[in-house]
């Protein structure tokens, strides 16, 4: 049986910046014609996602929060599309229960959850023994550079070092007491908007409180991790030199 890849609307935390974040999942084996779907109809789906209203967001935010690790699968751009035809005339995201949204993307993901089959083309020579990949662990900062780049693709280096950076973090436990406060309501991972650090945000009344991810998760940290992020940190000040470089001359 083929592997399917998926679009994933992430839960972005609405720090500052869009709610929700959208990218490519292809499984290991995938053929490269599944590949090319997926990055393809990733294309069209972040298109609907600049084009919709601050309500569609909030609503995909709220779905995308309530999905398994925060993250709202779904393997064809039709269903964004229907669930955003649906909802296009939604005055108030606020006024619609968790219940009622909910239902409403199952009904239309039921029924538009299987891409075309013209879309891929199954060869089945590919079948003839398993196929062997594993992605590949870093050892270094320069390995780092290399998968964030892969990760990104299309949507840039930024994008790969997000997704690297969720997918080597712990799960953040569900209290966290700071300088001798209690965290309790986690809204996820995400790149600060103003500097650019990984934060996890937590809701504090009718604001998002953004603390660093080393602050948080400090003893959680496994050793990828900290590779993970010590090699971003590197990154990002090799590209605030080159800014600095480009105002000068």
């Amino acid at each position: 049986m083929e592997k399917r890849g998926n679009l994933v609307i992430v839960d972005a935390g609405g720090l500052e910046g869009p709610p929700v974040g959208l990218g490519p999942e292809v499984p290991l084996g995938a053929l490269p014609q599944e590949k090319e779907r997926v990055a393809r109809e990733a294309g069209r789906a972040a298109a609907l996602l600049a084009e919709a209203t601050p309500v569609q967001l909030h609503l995909l935010h709220r779905l995308a929060r309530a999905a398994p690790g925060r993250k709202l699968r779904f393997p064809a751009v039709a269903t964004l599309e229907d669930f955003l035809n649906a909802t296009g005339e939604e005055p108030d995201a606020d006024a619609l229960p968790d219940e009622e949204v909910q239902e409403l993307w199952d009904e239309i993901a039921a029924s538009t959850s299987a891409p075309e089959d013209d879309e891929l083309v199954i060869d089945d020579g590919a079948f003839e023994e398993p196929i062997q990949e594993k992605r590949r662990a870093p050892k270094t900062y320069a390995d780092c550079i290399v998968i964030a780049q892969q990760r990104g693709a299309g949507y840039g280096i930024n994008a790969g070092w997000h997704f690297c950076l969720e997918e080597n973090l712990p799960e953040v436990p569900e209290s966290v007491e700071i300088d001798g406060h209690e965290y309790v309501d986690c809204v996820g991972f995400g790149l600060s908007a103003k500097t650019g650090e990984p934060i996890i945000g937590f809701a504090e009344g009718t604001g998002i409180i953004e603390l660093p991810v080393t602050k948080v998760l400090g003893p959680e940290l496994s050793e990828a991790a900290r590779l993970w992020l010590d090699s971003y940190e590197t990154w990002r000040g090799t590209q605030r030199k080159t800014k600095k470089t480009k105002k000068k001359s």
